[in-house]
């Protein structure tokens, strides 16, 4: 039995299957040179916690905005790699850590609204307030 299917896309993309009631926006920080002794764990909180207040400011000025939820997304890849050497590279007291940290923001569906765009912008622009509260 064969069955039809499109062509991947270039980018990523997630649609709201028909009746869920999240739109799941994704989230990238790429974070470089820190200190190897950096807990990774108190980073990933710290940023989380971060985007959480840039969240909360943004749906007090948007009407309609309801954030549900912010996860930690755990992403494989070939990023993973590099992650390790890092590791290595620190082990042996050489060079920093780069880190990619990967975040789902889970928003209330709005069928007349995509606020992904918006989130992603509002993040864009508030890169120097993260900066300043993380460190």
């Amino acid at each position: 039995m064969a069955t039809h299917s499109e062509q991947p896309t270039k980018h990523p993309t997630i649609a709201a299957p028909e009746g869920d009631d999240f739109e799941i926006v994704p989230i990238k920080f790429d974070v470089g040179g820190l200190p190897c002794e950096v807990d990774m764990r108190e980073l990933k909180e710290e940023m989380r916690t971060v985007l959480k207040r840039i969240l909360l400011r943004l749906a007090d000025r948007i009407e309609g905005l309801k954030i549900s939820n912010v996860e930690e997304k755990v992403v494989l890849s070939r990023h993973m790699l590099r992650a390790l050497q890092n590791q290595a590279d620190c082990f042996v007291g050489v060079g920093k850590k780069d880190v990619e940290l990967y975040f789902n923001v889970y928003v209330v569906h709005d069928d007349d609204r995509k606020f992904g765009p918006l989130i992603i912008s509002e993040i864009r622009d508030s890169y120097e307030l993260v900066l300043e509260q993380v460190q």
